[in-house]
């Protein structure tokens, strides 16, 4: 074979493996480039799930109170600020008089006797109320008596004496029971005093 030819076969022989690898190569490139870049259809990301966060609940709860305690401190400095109010002197109706009979203007002993007529007034009024309310006291008092009484003979006929028209007319002396309900009266002063004593008294002997 000539030389030129054989040349000419070592030349297309290179020429045809150097594409070979050069092939080759490119394809490995890329399939990796494809394998970088495309990302799995597979791949599934996983729910994040938020944790709980006490801590915050804490810490909001701790900013209210911090600002309620604020509120309180300007409450407190706003009245501090303000001038206190003169409160007026109280006199006894001896001070009135004899600052009436001393002093020497007439609007100043009008005033005095204006004041000793209030304390009059006042103390009327509470005398009054007072025995009001003591008579109402003695009122209620009287009917809870009679309604323990009631409830006493009613439960416990045997200690009652009753005339023909069934009405409550004493207590059966002879009762064994009333002996002893008539024992814790006399033994307890507080069962005595109490409006509602003869029913405890009554229940006690009951017991024995």
């Amino acid at each position: 074979m000539p030389e030129e030819e054989l040349k000419d076969v070592n030349t297309e022989e290179s020429s045809a493996s150097e594409q070979v690898v050069n092939t080759e190569e490119a394809t490995t490139t890329e399939q990796v480039d494809q394998s970088q870049e495309a990302p799995s259809t597979q791949e599934v990301k996983p729910e994040v799930e938020k944790p709980d966060r006490p801590e915050i609940n804490y810490a909001m709860e701790a900013a209210r109170k911090a600002s309620e305690a604020l509120d309180i401190v300007r409450q407190m400095q706003q009245q501090q600020q303000q001038p206190p109010q003169q409160e007026q002197p109280q006199y006894t109706k001896a001070q009135l008089r004899a600052f009436a009979e001393t002093t020497t203007d007439a609007n100043h002993k009008v005033w005095a006797l204006e004041e000793i007529d209030k304390l009059d007034k006042t103390e009327r009024q509470a005398e009054i109320r007072q025995l009001f309310e003591g008579q109402q006291k003695k009122s209620q008092e009287e009917m809870t008596r009679q309604q323990s009484l009631q409830f006493v003979v009613n439960n416990f006929p045997d200690i009652a004496i009753r005339d023909t028209a069934g009405n409550f007319a004493g207590f059966n002396q002879n009762s064994e029971l009333y002996k002893t309900i008539d024992n814790y009266m006399r033994s307890n002063p507080e069962l005595a005093k109490s409006p509602q004593g003869l029913i405890a008294a009554a229940k006690m002997a009951a017991f024995d």
